[in-house]
């Protein structure tokens, strides 16, 4: 699960000039943004074919392992409101989590869901459920997505910033 899927995106000279002019600031900011939201049909796709337990699980708490075995209860739909979309921008220009230069990190995945990895990829007693890995075919609907948004958030920016200078 923690295999990330770079690519790379053309034609997009025009919207790259013009985000540079927004300043690093408000440039990184605009980018998020189009970013959180062409993840959106990803998400969309995780939650619509994720399993879900009719009447909730038991499942091992394992954070409480350590100071004491118990089972918590995982109620039906758990596994869904785990899966979220979650950004990191880098503000300070650091490189903490970062490579290269990097501005924006956007992520779309299960998160604090431990057994999430077992209904992905299966177990010897379970067949896989590919409801994440699936989500792969949803890359031409978010880079379109992402072309429209990051268009429309550059031309919002740039009203917000000739406000700022009057």
């Amino acid at each position: 699960m923690s295999d990330t899927i770079d690519f790379e995106i053309k034609g997009l000279d025009e919207l790259e000039k013009n985000l540079l002019t927004l300043g690093a600031e408000l440039g990184a900011k605009t980018l998020r943004g189009a970013l959180r939201d062409s993840a959106k049909p990803m998400k969309a796709y995780m939650v619509s074919h994720a399993p879900e337990s009719e009447k909730g699980a038991m499942v091992k708490d394992l954070k409480g392992l350590s100071k004491r075995a118990r089972k918590v209860k995982a109620p039906a739909g758990e596994l869904k409101r785990r899966i979220k979309i979650k950004s990191k921008l880098n503000k300070t220009g650091s490189k903490k989590g970062f490579s290269g230069s990097q501005a924006v990190i956007v992520r779309v995945g299960v998160f604090r869901a431990y057994y999430a990895y077992f209904l992905e990829f299966g177990t010897k007693y379970r067949p896989a459920m590919n409801f994440i890995r699936g989500a792969e075919s949803t890359i031409p609907v978010v880079l379109q997505t992402f072309k429209k948004r990051l268009a429309r958030r550059i031309i919002l920016a740039e009203r917000k910033l000739k406000k700022t200078k009057q």
